[in-house]
């Protein structure tokens, strides 16, 4: 049968050997240079004309891990006009080297651009750890990037420990609000790649003493390299993200309603930056905004103060709180035998509204809000 009568199984074909082919390539080039795997990447993400701030967090880890094995920090930036600007903070957070590929297809970190743009440098340099910031993007990014590369790829790590005696990288991950641990190793393929959580490791002061390179590559695209087009990006919320909120209300599907919701933000206004928030089963029954999800699909959170009205505690939603960074943890639930009372540090077996009417009217008397 002619590839025309095939129509779009054809194309599909077509580019599944594409894929194969580019993943037996990688394996070539692994087994014929084996040892020259070397130096510990993180990907330099930029957006709104600012690099992460968790990509500071990673160049702190790998500092750690490169001076340990005795190999270079290196860091690659892809975007376009002055993004080369970026570099020089880059090298005094603790990178050796700053990789700069320019292209007017990063001007959106179009994920079809960088992930060739990736592809083609890691290749030729060979680093043997490559740590992206752990984000929708990223995670599809490094995941993707693994299937071409032919190697492995561990998401939403916590922690990298080392193996000197293997020179293998050891991902921890905790998941399900802490009740699930695990460590995942990469044992023979390179790189080995991983995303990870915001937080997870301390962001380095700046060295001002600190020089290294700075190199431009070459980055050869052309929009016939991208299978997808952004023709948009939805804004981000101004302010300051709820990741980053150092006070969260939390709301279940026991706030009742749409209107329950709202009445619930009235603690915004006495608590100091504090921000609302919802899980699975209140935005499933339209109490709660989908783009204040918290959980396994949704933003992970790490509040000093966290408050849960009407939340149960599946396991969903636990999953979207590290509760590690969480110093005070206040339940509200008429349900004394619902589970997360008893992860909390004050439990309030109670409907949530007198607990609200009673907090307000407290704080409103004292003439103060709270501050975390």
């Amino acid at each position: 049968m002619a590839d025309d009568e095939l129509g779009g199984w054809g194309a599909f074909v077509q580019e599944q050997d594409a894929m194969d082919a580019e993943r037996s390539q990688a394996a070539s080039e692994r087994e014929a240079r084996p040892d020259e795997w070397r130096n510990v990447w993180v990907y330099a993400e930029v957006r709104d004309d600012h690099v992460r701030s968790s990509v500071y967090e990673l160049i702190g880890k790998a500092r750690e891990l490169a001076d340990a094995l005795g190999v270079r920090v290196e860091t690659f930036l892809a975007g376009t006009g002055d993004v080369d600007r970026h570099a020089q903070a880059l090298i005094k957070a603790g990178a050796d080297a700053v990789y700069i590929a320019k292209s007017p297809l990063h001007a959106r970190q179009d994920p079809d651009a960088v992930h060739a743009s990736l592809v083609h440098h890691v290749r030729r340099r060979r680093p043997e750890l490559l740590l992206f910031g752990q984000n929708t993007f990223n995670d599809a990014l490094a995941a993707r990037l693994a299937v071409t590369l032919d190697t492995g790829c561990v998401t939403r790590v916590s922690g990298i420990r080392l193996e000197t005696s293997e020179r293998l990288f050891v991902f921890d991950q905790v998941g399900y609000g802490g009740r699930l641990e695990r460590s995942s190793w990469i044992p023979k393929a390179k790189p080995q790649v991983a995303t990870v959580l915001r937080r997870s490791f301390t962001r380095p002061l700046p060295d001002p003493t600190r020089t290294g390179q700075v190199i431009d590559v070459m980055t050869e695209l052309g929009h016939e390299d991208l299978r997808l087009q952004v023709v948009g990006e939805a804004p981000e919320p101004a302010g300051l993200p709820l990741s980053q909120a150092p006070a969260v209300v939390l709301c279940g599907k026991g706030i009742g309603s749409k209107e329950g919701y709202a009445a619930a933000g009235r603690l915004t206004e006495i608590i100091h930056d504090c921000q609302m928030a919802t899980t699975r089963s209140s935005v499933d029954l339209g109490f709660g905004p989908a783009d204040r999800l918290v959980g396994i699909h949704g933003i992970r959170i790490a509040p000093r103060l966290l408050i849960t009205l009407g939340v149960s505690g599946d396991l969903d939603t636990l999953e979207g709180i590290d509760t590690d960074r969480v110093s005070t943890w206040v339940a509200v639930d008429r349900d004394p035998e619902s589970p997360i009372l008893a992860m909390a540090d004050i439990a309030v077996v109670s409907d949530w509204e007198p607990f609200i009417d009673a907090l307000v009217e407290t704080l409103k008397a004292e003439k103060r809000a709270l501050t975390f």
